[in-house]
């Protein structure tokens, strides 16, 4: 983590100025948008604490505060991500969570950005592919093994979110690609997702 800083860190972190927020930048240079767990997780261990305590919490957070007061940072309900104005903002990127420590391999800290583009890709590799089909590949693909009736019913969500805002389109009643497929979804198909809608 950080490791385009190429400077030394030590418990003195909030003695040295700016450098918190260069920390936390880097961290998101680098990984792309991040959970507030993670990221605050990742924060400490570059910092040299070995948990998360009150010292550090307070270094971390006071770093994030200024940032997304100054519209370096955007906090997006539980992830933070560099603001898309800033130069070195990154786009989204698949990372699988196969090799992560247990405590970090939880769906809720995937991006949706990057949820999102696991979905796209899925899709367009399959050329089409069943609604129902697509949320184990997706888990498979960011490194879970397992898939819970909740992640099943969030990722439907998500496909057809995509489906309503053109990233996605329907071929018959396959999903695919817009280049690929132009009908829009119809009442009779929402019917059948009803209780994955939001």
């Amino acid at each position: 983590m950080a490791k385009g800083l190429g400077v030394p860190v030590d418990k003195t972190l909030h003695e040295t100025g700016r450098i918190e927020y260069k920390i936390v930048q880097q961290i998101l240079i680098d990984e792309g948008s991040q959970h507030f767990e993670e990221l605050e997780r990742a924060f400490g261990r570059v910092v040299g604490f070995r948990q998360i305590n009150e010292v550090s919490k307070k270094i971390f957070d006071t770093a994030v505060s200024d940032a997304v007061d100054r519209n370096v940072f955007i906090k997006n309900g539980d992830f933070l991500s560099i603001s898309e104005n800033q130069p070195d903002q990154p786009s989204a990127q698949l990372r699988s969570r196969a090799n992560l420590p247990q405590i970090s391999r939880n769906f809720d800290y995937v991006p949706p950005a990057e949820i999102e583009l696991a979905i796209y890709q899925i899709v367009e590799d399959a050329f089409s592919i069943h609604i129902m089909d697509i949320p184990p590949v997706v888990v498979q693909r960011l490194g879970f093994e397992h898939i819970t009736q909740a992640v099943t019913h969030r990722l439907i969500g998500i496909v057809i979110d995509m489906l309503l805002n053109g990233r996605l389109a329907l071929r018959q009643e396959w999903i695919t690609i817009p280049k690929y497929g132009t009908a829009q979804p119809d009442e009779d198909f929402y019917k059948q997702f009803l209780t994955y809608l939001k």
